[in-house]
């Protein structure tokens, strides 16, 4: 049977901003729908280590909302399937429509970041819908739809979990995903036509924001050059490259009346307690 299939964006792991250079960190990205948050009461102690220069690590968890916005502003294929409802209703055809949680949620992506000592975490999640074969009146029968993958490394191996299909993929440790690169603070670098930084804060956390000519802001860690990221501004935030593994952008809007990605972080957790449970992909 033939599926129409409407999503947002697939993302896709390992992808970095342009401009970055590859240096290793020692933490990952990733998104969960239904693990605790790292809040919660349940979540474990905070955990830190020394490594061999005599840096502090801490535990760090980091929770963000991605969408591609329309000029307009509108999510696009939001909108999209709530025109399609309602055409299916007023038309009289059978239609199922999707749970409003689900609905909510259709064109965004999660992207969360777990790391501890010796452990980091990647999960990426993308809310879609799919709908029947038209030929058989199936189309209005809608059906919601999740993709993505959860990436776990700790000194004895990598793991891959695809979210759709339920494929786990097993390799050896990857040292380069624990190991801490420092990197110089370069806060005031950025690329030209962009205006900063200002020093703001978002979820008690630090960050350089920077405005775009035409109005666009991206606001970026500024905390973590010790532990491998980088401040620096390489230009508009796309959340179709993915979550960017040695830069958190914390918050980023696109310029008013033009489409682009919009970001928000919903918790930043450093040095204090999170849910390691959730750290793997299961």
């Amino acid at each position: 049977m033939a599926e129409n299939i409407i999503s947002g964006r697939r993302a896709r792991p390992h992808a970095m901003a342009p401009g970055f250079a590859a240096c290793a960190a020692l933490v990952g990205l990733t998104l969960v729908a239904c693990s605790p948050d790292a809040g919660d009461s349940d979540a474990g102690p905070a955990i830190a280590d020394i490594d061999e220069s005599g840096r502090h690590l801490p535990s760090l968890y980091v929770d963000r909302w991605v969408e591609v916005l329309e000029a307009d502003g509108s999510n696009g294929p939001q909108k999209g399937y709530r025109e399609a409802l309602s055409a299916c209703q007023e038309a009289g055809l059978p239609t199922r429509p999707l749970p409003e949680d689900d609905a909510g949620r259709v064109g965004t992506e999660r992207w969360q970041l777990w790391r501890t000592a010796g452990q980091s975490a990647y999960r990426v999640e993308e809310w879609g819908y799919t709908s029947g074969d038209s030929a058989r009146q199936e189309h209005c029968l809608f059906r919601s739809q999740r993709t993505g993958y959860h990436e776990f490394f700790d000194a004895n191996q990598s793991i891959v979990l695809d979210l759709e299909s339920g494929t786990r993929d097993v390799s050896p440790a990857n040292p380069d995903e624990l190991e801490p690169m420092p990197v110089e603070s370069s806060e005031a670098e950025s690329v030209a036509g962009w205006t900063g930084p200002q020093e703001q804060a978002v979820q008690g956390q630090p960050c350089m924001e920077w405005r775009s000519a035409d109005g666009a802001v991206v606001c970026r860690w500024s905390g973590g050059a010790e532990w491998g990221f980088d401040a620096s501004n390489p230009g508009e935030f796309e959340a179709n490259l993915g979550p960017d593994r040695y830069s958190l952008v914390l918050k980023a809007e696109p310029a008013p009346g033009q489409a682009g990605s919009r970001l928000r972080t919903e918790q930043f957790v450093l040095d204090g307690a999170i849910d390691t449970a959730a750290m793997r992909p299961e």
